[in-house]
């Protein structure tokens, strides 16, 4: 009866049969989103008749009895997701026999580190399931991609390259954690955190140019200026405390030592009111030479007033960090040094946990008020470059000293050492011990000092 009421209607209005029943069978199966089925669901607890809402709004009255039946089912998944039905409908995914394979697949690659193509997930799928080798390759590689959408994969750029480390990580950065305990309790560090350093060099461009702009949507090209110097940077050595302290940085520039920039920048009254060390080198790298000065002239002569009292500084495996003259240099000053595993900074360095990132991230922002005061017409000097690193570095709200603490600890350099600061250590989750193996270490896991130095190197 109601299709015979329609296609009179439709005959009023000047509409075929033809059309007006395929009309007709697309207001049979229109789906409707849970939002708007709960809005029927109160219009009805509000007193409206199944027939009124219906004849309103043009929606089955089977289908608004089914909604009231699954009512709680539906405000579950509505706070959830915006799907259209309860899970359970529609059709089955294909092959779904061989997902939870799959994704053991996958997963046990990437715990290994081990980047997954599509090809790869294709080879497995046909090993588990001989009959996909029927298939197209075009019909295959649509199955990979529905089953990693099902299953939350996704593509991705790789954001980290790690090398392949011989030892096991857990055993490197439980002896990195040994030998730092034994040389504090060497040198008597129980309180004073200051006498704990962190030292690392982090490359600084002079362009800063983003990879991202907004910009009109539909905009055929999307151009941002440059000066010609996007591969011009300096080398930034920074140094902080287990106390919160930031000791002087010390820039590298590219040029000849002792050279003209070298000579200019020394004598000038505005950088030396600026508490900062220069060097020029002529790859701005941090050279060995500059590193032993700078061991000299800025951290030992830093704690000479108490030189009863020895420090340890902790650094990266860098080949300009460790040689016989800087070995004799720490013993000369009743200090020692503690290099990090390779491949474990990322975990146990403060300055690469904390402290970078806040501290380019402000650069650049200095960067950014320089080209906008300027109209974007000229690039800073190796005078601005310094301003920059002077603002960044000494701000106390860009870099606090309860950030620097806080990053010795969860690093695992400046906690207690009676093991109630054991749990601030950030422990990587593929690596992490069941146990609290710090507290459960005896003294004769320990050797001298010096040996284990020499033993890293040897290794290196």
């Amino acid at each position: 009866m109601e299709d015979i009421k329609e296609n009179e209607k439709a005959k009023e209005e000047g509409i075929s049969e033809s059309e007006n029943n395929s009309q007709i069978k697309l207001n049979k199966y229109k789906k409707y989103s849970i939002d708007i089925k709960i809005k029927i669901i109160n219009l009805i607890k509000g007193g409206n008749s199944l027939h009124s809402i219906e004849e309103k709004y043009g929606i089955d009255r089977h289908c608004i009895r089914d909604w009231l039946n699954n009512e709680e089912k539906l405000i579950i998944i509505n706070n959830k997701t915006e799907k259209y039905r309860l899970p359970g409908g529609g059709r089955l995914p294909e092959y779904q026999c061989i997902d939870e394979e799959l994704c053991s697949y996958i997963d046990y690659l990437r715990a290994m580190g081990i980047a997954v193509s599509t090809n790869q997930i294709i080879v497995k799928a046909i090993e588990l399931l001989p009959k996909l080798k029927e298939k197209s390759y075009h019909s295959l590689c649509n199955y990979c991609y529905r089953f990693l959408k099902r299953k939350k994969y996704s593509f991705r750029k790789v954001t980290r390259i790690s090398q392949h480390l011989k030892n096991r990580p857990l055993d490197q950065l439980l002896e990195f954690l040994r030998i730092n305990i034994r040389i504090r309790k060497d040198l008597q560090i129980i309180s004073e955190l200051n006498r704990i350093g962190n030292c690392d060099e982090t490359p600084i461009w002079f362009n800063m140019i983003e990879n991202t702009t907004v910009e009109k949507i539909g905009s055929r090209t999307v151009k941002v200026k440059s000066f010609g110097n996007e591969k011009s940077r300096i080398s930034c050595l920074l140094c902080i405390t287990g106390g919160g302290l930031k000791l002087p940085p010390l820039i590298v520039f590219k040029g000849k030592p002792n050279g003209k920039l070298y000579n200019r920048l020394i004598n000038n009254s505005y950088v030396l009111k600026k508490n900062i060390f220069i060097e020029c080198q002529e790859n701005a790298w941090v050279t060995e030479a500059i590193f032993y000065k700078w061991l000299e002239s800025n951290w030992f002569r830093t704690f000479k007033s108490k030189p009863s009292k020895g420090t340890l500084l902790v650094f990266d495996r860098a080949k300009s960090h460790f040689s016989d003259r800087i070995n004799e240099l720490f013993k000369n000053n009743s200090s020692k040094f503690s290099l990090i595993p390779p491949g474990q900074t990322k975990y146990v360095q403060p300055l690469d946990v904390s402290i970078n990132k806040p501290f380019k991230a402000a650069m650049h922002r200095a960067y950014t008020e320089f080209q906008i005061s300027n109209g974007n017409t000229k690039t800073p000097t190796h005078e601005n470059i310094i301003e920059f690193v002077y603002n960044t570095w000494y701000k106390p709200d860009i870099i606090k000293e309860d950030i620097i603490r806080n990053s010795f600890k969860t690093c695992g350099i400046s906690n207690n050492l009676d093991g109630s600061e054991d749990d601030l250590f950030n422990w990587p989750d593929d690596i992490e011990p069941e146990d609290d193996v710090i507290n459960e270490m005896p003294k004769d896991d320990y050797s001298d000092g010096d040996e284990e130095q020499e033993s890293d190197e040897d290794s290196e």
